[in-house]
């Protein structure tokens, strides 16, 4: 005889309980994987504008007006738009 017969009221408020413990352990480890995504991708981002600096530091600056822009003003998306058109130089 278990004891899911002898408590029925009590059973089914630990069933509830560990599920709902279960959902809430699923849910913290999907927003753990995209947060871990996230800084992924900023890591790749500042990885690839440290080298940009790097080598442009070692190059002297090469800076078209038309491309200036003020770091007060420049967001992750400025960022990726920037590093993407500045490949344009790599064929030279």
């Amino acid at each position: 005889m278990g004891i899911h017969r002898i408590f029925p009221e009590l059973w089914i408020f630990v069933v509830f309980k560990v599920d709902k413990q279960g959902n809430a352990a699923r849910k913290a480890q999907r927003t753990n994987d995209e947060l871990q995504t996230q800084v992924d991708s900023l890591q790749v981002q500042v990885n690839h504008l440290q080298t940009r600096l790097r080598s442009t530091t070692k190059l002297g600056p090469v800076v078209s007006t038309s491309r200036s822009t003020s770091l007060k003003s420049l967001t992750l998306d400025d960022t990726t738009d920037l590093a993407d058109s500045e490949n344009d130089f790599d064929d030279i």
